[in-house]
């Protein structure tokens, strides 16, 4: 049951590159022949952000590129030389919600410009205060989070974006460069659902998404893990193999 609840914590974490801010991260980039950003009030944006702060789901309150690097880097964690999930922005400020200290978001300032709009924000929790600000980017019709921009913090934790960019640099690094039968050994079958008992079994019945969630990591490092050179065809069928368990499991 222990391997079980791992399995949810990682998923929960996982549950995935080109800025499209410039400068300290405070301005949208506008392309040429476009307008700058659509007129709008603070007292807008003010009620755009707390109806986005009653999502938990990244596609409704992160523009589509954010929430899709943000999914890319969650299906990247076998390639994370420490197994480390990227955990993408949430309310509460990227750590797992804590039931008994669920914190608090504040919106302290909000900035309208002819080209940008940015909402500095303090999120009250149980490790105290955390002060950050959203870069957000008119898209389809809706306002969303564009970037994330962390005050104090050193590159490349300074922004979302950066920290993404980051994380998967390495990631995709280690999984060309590194040792493969050392990232399949320690870091993809870990991964791999356990289906060796009813109760396990039931439990990924249960949480499909889960199950998907393994799927894509596996998929996502058996791509890059095919332009390693220590990348042999015993790996690869011992990966088509688990993918195989998976999806016989899941089509039943």
């Amino acid at each position: 049951m222990n391997r079980i609840i791992l399995y949810s914590i990682i998923a929960l974490g996982l549950a995935s590159m080109v800025a499209s801010c410039t400068g300290n991260g405070n301005t949208i980039t506008v392309k040429p022949g476009e307008p700058a950003i659509v007129p709008t009030t603070e007292q807008e944006i003010y009620d755009v952000v707390t109806s986005l702060m009653a999502s938990d789901s990244m596609p409704q309150y992160m523009s589509a590129d954010l929430a899709s690097l943000s999914a890319e880097a969650r299906d990247l964690i076998a390639g994370n030389a420490e197994g480390n999930p990227y955990v993408p922005f949430d309310w509460n400020v990227k750590t797992l919600p804590d039931a008994s200290h669920p914190g608090q978001n504040n919106i302290d300032e909000i900035t309208v410009t002819p080209d940008s709009v940015t909402v500095t924000m303090t999120h009250r929790g149980k490790n105290g205060l955390t002060s950050y600000v959203l870069i957000m980017r008119h898209e389809k019709g809706r306002w969303l989070i564009d970037d994330v921009r962390w005050p104090g913090q050193q590159p490349p934790f300074d922004t979302e974006r950066h920290a993404l960019s980051a994380y998967m640099t390495d990631a995709i690094d280690n999984l060309t460069g590194g040792d493969a039968n050392y990232i399949v050994e320690t870091r993809i079958v870990p991964l791999m659902p356990d289906y060796s008992n009813d109760e396990s079994a039931a439990y990924y019945d249960a949480h499909p998404q889960a199950v998907e969630r393994f799927r894509a990591a596996i998929l996502t490092a058996k791509h890059y893990l095919e332009q390693n050179r220590s990348y042999t065809t015993p790996i690869a069928d011992r990966l088509n193999s688990m993918l195989a368990t998976i999806n016989n499991h899941t089509e039943q």
